[in-house]
C-alpha cells in the first residue's frame, strides 16, 4: 500500500507540475503574441512619426530655400531701387537747374562723344 500511495502522490505531483508547465507555456505564448502585436503597433507609430518628421524637414528646407531666394531678389530689387532713386534725384536737380535759368541752360555746351566713347554704354 505504501507504494501505491507513494506512486499516487508522485503522479499527482508530476501532473500538478505538468499542469503548471502547460499553463506557464501557454501564458508565455500569449505574452509573446501580445508583445509581437505591441511591437508591430509601436513600429508602425514610429515609422509614421518618422515619415511625418521627414516631410516636415523637407518642407522646412524648401521654405528656407524659398526664403533665401526671396531675400536675394529683395536685395537685387533694393539695389535697383537705389539706382532709380539716384537717377530720379539727378533728373530733379537738372530740372531745378533748368527752371532756375532756362536761358542759361540752353547756352550750356553739350559735350560731343568721341569715336571711342560712342559705342560704350556707361
Amino acid at each position: 500500500m505504501k507504494n501505491s500511495i507513494k506512486a499516487r502522490v508522485l503522479r499527482m505531483l508530476f501532473a500538478f507540475v505538468a499542469a503548471i508547465l502547460v499553463i506557464l507555456g501557454l501564458g508565455s505564448l500569449y505574452g509573446m503574441e501580445q508583445s509581437k502585436e505591441f511591437a508591430s503597433s509601436y513600429v508602425t507609430d514610429v515609422s509614421n512619426a518618422a515619415i511625418d518628421n521627414s516631410a516636415g524637414v523637407i518642407v522646412s528646407m524648401r521654405q528656407n530655400e524659398l526664403l533665401l531666394t526671396v531675400e536675394k531678389n529683395a536685395e537685387e530689387i533694393g539695389d535697383f531701387t537705389d539706382e532709380v532713386r539716384r537717377d530720379v534725384r539727378l533728373l530733379q536737380l537738372e530740372m531745378e537747374r533748368i527752371w532756375a535759368d532756362p536761358e542759361g541752360y540752353g547756352r550750356t555746351p553739350v559735350p560731343a562723344a568721341t569715336e571711342d566713347q560712342a559705342l560704350v554704354t556707361p
